[in-house]
């Protein structure tokens, strides 16, 4: 199990190389160096909440959080020792 595990850790970040590579030559650098971004906030962004919390404002505007939690988004969204593990 641990060797998968390792093995997976080596094979997506390669994939991901390759298929960011492509995207660029296909729609050029800006667009893919935005979707890079874009999709490295959103992740520090769900990472500031619980998996249940995560799950219900996914794909929502940010004004409409404390509408759905109950609360105001939290004034740090991510800290370096958060991390949303999907899984059984």
């Amino acid at each position: 199990m641990l060797a998968r595990l390792a093995l997976l850790f080596v094979i997506v970040p390669i994939i991901e190389l390759i298929v960011l590579i492509q995207l660029g030559q296909a729609v050029g650098f800006w667009p893919t160096l935005a979707l890079v971004v874009g999709t490295g906030v959103l992740g520090a962004a769900l990472a500031g909440y619980g998996a249940d919390e995560a799950r219900l404002i996914a794909g929502l505007r940010s004004n409409r959080i404390a509408e759905v939690l109950g609360y105001p988004g939290r004034a740090a969204m991510a800290h370096r020792d958060d991390m949303v593990v999907w899984g059984s």
